[in-house]
């Protein structure tokens, strides 16, 4: 009788050791998975790293342009608040020298030219030299009764604006 026994219980665990092998191996197949898994994930991790790195240059180019256009802009204010002054002293030429003209119709042509080249040594002195090259534009004045005079020594190419 017990010899029976032990062998049942010899049968018995070697049921037990039988499946506590299939357990190991499906421990060793779902370690080998999650090995995989975890690999996939440090390459994941790497790409995410190196995103990261372009986007934080992204930024910093992006700043650098952001304070680029603000120090543009002020100046461009600057420009254009001393452009209004220099228009409103030409708009009073004008009006003086249409009192001018409305009192004395026989004018030289001398004084006309005379006129002109004192509106445009007041127009260099109030721009400056380096306001003068940020301007693109070409003035016209009118002067007397529908004489049209464009001041185009004001003109600059793109090459002085492109540090803008």
């Amino acid at each position: 009788m017990a010899l029976s026994e032990l062998k049942m219980a010899l049968s018995e665990l070697k049921m037990a050791l039988s499946e506590l092998k299939m357990a190991l191996s499906e421990l060793k197949m779902a370690l080998s998975e999650l090995k995989m898994v975890l690999s996939e994930l440090k390459v994941v991790l790497s790409e995410l790293k190196v995103v990261l790195s372009e986007l934080k240059v992204v930024l910093s180019e992006l700043k650098m342009a952001l304070s680029e256009l603000k120090m543009a802009l002020s100046e461009l204010k600057v420009v254009l608040s001393e452009l209004k002054v220099v228009l409103s002293e030409l708009k009073m030429v004008l009006d003086i020298n249409d009192v001018v003209k409305g009192k004395s119709e026989h004018r030289k042509a001398g004084d006309r030219t005379r006129m002109l080249r004192q509106v445009r040594a007041k127009f260099r002195k109030r721009l400056g030299q380096r306001v003068q090259q940020k301007l693109n534009r070409q003035f016209t004045l009118w002067i007397g009764k529908g004489e049209k005079v464009e001041l185009r020594r004001y003109r600059v190419k793109w090459q002085h604006l492109r540090r803008w």
